[in-house]
């Protein structure tokens, strides 16, 4: 198994926002439609569409105030969880 591939299932499993399961049959229909996507791509996007959907209290950034790269986007990492990472202790 890829490395994360554990994390994000763990994600998903533990997600009220998709019903069980749907993971493997989105995976199923897209591999019958030829579309060849890899079960890690899947994962991403549904994993990504877990964490826009986060609640306020749960989108967090590092860093907070993070760099822009040379079109004036932030370079950061994004994820949902409870509580912010304690970065500082």
């Amino acid at each position: 198994m890829a490395p994360g591939m554990d994390e994000r299932l763990s994600a998903l499993e533990h997600s009220t926002e998709y019903e069980q399961r749907t993971w493997r049959r989105l995976a199923e229909r897209l591999g019958e439609k030829g579309y060849g996507t890899g079960a890690d791509d899947l994962l991403d996007a549904l994993v990504l569409a877990l964490t826009a959907r986060a609640p306020a209290d749960e989108f967090h950034r590092l860093p907070p105030d993070p760099p822009r790269d040379a079109a004036d986007l932030p370079m950061q990492m994004v994820y949902r969880r409870p509580e912010p990472f304690d970065i500082d202790g």
